[in-house]
């Protein structure tokens, strides 16, 4: 029997052992800690995947991951190394071990951190006007940017929830649930005509199907910051930049204030200090947006919504309103 001092996120600190095929977690009770309640049973056959990762010990079970903080690096491999041990002993071929990926929360706080630095260069950009160019004779058609901005958004919330699911207990079946909405709202990108953005999600699924918590955060990065960028620097062919709705310069900032209100969400998640200055920022986008389309937005609603999610931790019911409210306002630029 192995035995190690632990916390299992969200529940507490005790102990963790590990005994006949299975782990167990005790949580102590008490002003000093001398009665204990089994909170966690975790039987080898149930286990579908283990790693350690210096202190951080996790095991993914019945499509769930628990994340255990154990008192020393070498009391987590060693457990780890138990339960795989016992995973693989009714088998005659051993499996190649499972990479180690970085902890979900450093993962979370690396891409919180990569998107405000994103966010900071997209506000530095200066916008070159398109030099004149000859009319041409055919009819000039539309181009409705309105609606892959609206495609981009989805995406974007998507990726979001996914990023804010891998956080304490992962629930593997809210994660690919909503990754498959992110790789199913991205297919209206296609056939839209002067629109190139392609979106590479094959690391991303491959990652979510082995259910390794750290890659996915990586891949899902990945995409978002691909997204960002083009939108960045979007432009249309120069004969018909006065036909393109919004303007490729409103586009960028309303997919910007969309990757503002999400970062929110996730910022209460993760335990950003930085979350209240995130939501001035995006206050300040719309203002922006309003004061250069005429339109009025109501950027109140917007603030109290974002309050309320950081009140409520970000809860469902108060990331669906506040993205609701947002998505209203986008829909008075986009109808304009």
């Amino acid at each position: 029997m192995t035995t190690a001092k632990a916390i299992l996120r969200n529940r507490g600190s005790g102990k963790l052992e590990f005994a006949n095929n299975t782990l167990r977690f005790y949580v102590e009770r008490g002003r000093f800690k001398k009665t204990s309640d089994l909170v966690r049973e975790i039987p080898v056959a149930d286990v579908e995947n283990a790693v350690a990762v210096d202190k951080e010990f996790s095991v993914t079970w019945k499509g769930v991951a628990d994340v255990f903080d154990v008192e020393s690096a070498e009391s987590a491999k060693a457990l780890c190394d138990e339960v795989n041990a016992a995973r693989m002993q009714p088998q005659e071929v051993v499996e190649a071990p499972v990479e180690p990926a970085k902890p979900v929360e450093e993962m979370a706080k690396e891409v919180k951190a990569a998107l405000r630095e994103e966010v900071g260069e997209a506000e530095e950009v200066e916008q070159v006007e398109e030099a004149p160019q000859q009319q041409i004779q055919e009819p000039v058609k539309l181009f409705a940017l309105g609606k892959v901005v609206e495609v981009a958004l989805d995406v974007a919330d998507s990726l979001f929830d996914v990023l804010r699911c891998l956080q304490g207990r992962v629930d593997w079946n809210r994660v690919e649930s909503a990754s498959k909405r992110a790789v199913e709202s991205a297919e209206g990108f296609a056939g839209e005509e002067f629109f190139t953005l392609s979106l590479d999600f094959a690391g991303f699924s491959s990652a979510v199907k082995l259910r390794r918590a750290g890659e996915v955060g990586k891949e899902a990065f990945e995409v978002l910051k691909s997204m960002f960028e083009y939108f960045k620097g979007l432009t249309v062919p120069a004969e018909r930049l006065q036909k393109a709705h919004p303007s490729c310069e409103d586009a960028g900032k309303m997919v910007l204030a969309g990757y503002l209100l999400d970062d929110v969400a996730l910022g209460v998640v993760v335990g950003d200090c930085e979350v209240a200055k995130e939501g001035d920022k995006l206050a300040g986008v719309l203002e922006d947006l309003s004061k250069e389309t005429g339109v009025g937005i109501d950027v109140v609603a917007v603030k109290a919504a974002v309050s309320r999610l950081i009140v409520e931790k970000a809860g469902e019911c108060a990331v669906a309103e506040s993205r609701a409210i947002f998505r209203k306002q986008l829909e008075e630029l986009v109808n304009a």
